[in-house]
């Protein structure tokens, strides 16, 4: 009798092929939702990338922070009309005050710089702090800041519109609004005794 001495070789053989064949199906099966995966991937790293170069694009082109006394996203309405910082008494400078105020910020915040701009100077436009330096209505500290702005040499030289054109801008850079500046101010207090001093 013919004994075909290699069957238990060929046997392993055709095993190992159905076994490679199952799996090889299984992988295909898989791979359409890898592939989806993938793509899910792909698209999330895109996005982020998109985002990051958004924001990078972004910040060049602002540029950067502006420094508190700066005009960064100012209010840059100004009276067509000058008042000269010599010769306005302190009631008309509050009424351009009120003006400038509402322009530029409301009319819900008159209260609070009409409070803070009275406790400062009294509107009085060529008031200067003999100690600390501070000038005008606004008291700017140092004054160079509001003569550099207003591009003067001299206090008197400036207008009253000038002076309340730093002060607005001043305050919307540095605390956003009047009452913000205002809440400051009044929480200055004496520390350890020493007076501090109340400035906004």
């Amino acid at each position: 009798m013919f004994v075909f001495k290699h069957t238990p070789d060929i046997a392993k053989i055709i095993y190992m092929r159905s076994k490679r064949r199952r799996l090889t199906h299984r992988l295909v099966k898989k791979l359409p939702e890898r592939r989806s995966i993938q793509r899910s991937i792909g698209m999330v790293a895109i996005a982020t990338i998109a985002l990051l170069f958004a924001l990078i694009v972004g910040s060049v082109i602002r540029g950067p922070s502006q420094a508190q006394d700066t005009v960064a996203d100012s209010c840059t309405y100004m009276p067509t009309q000058p008042h000269p910082a010599i010769s306005t008494d302190a009631l008309t400078a509050r009424q351009i005050g009120k003006d400038m105020v509402a322009n530029c910020f409301g009319d819900g915040q008159w209260a609070a710089a009409e409070e803070l701009w009275t406790l400062e100077a009294g509107w009085r436009p060529l008031a200067i702090n003999p100690k600390s330096g501070a000038c005008g209505i606004v008291q700017a500290v140092p004054c160079s800041k509001l003569l550099n702005s207003a591009g003067k040499t001299t206090l008197d030289a400036t207008t009253v519109e000038e002076q309340m054109h730093w002060g607005v801008n001043y305050i919307k850079n540095r605390y956003g609004t009047p009452q913000n500046a205002l809440e400051f101010w009044k929480s200055r207090r004496p520390i350890n005794g020493k007076d501090v001093g109340n400035w906004y």
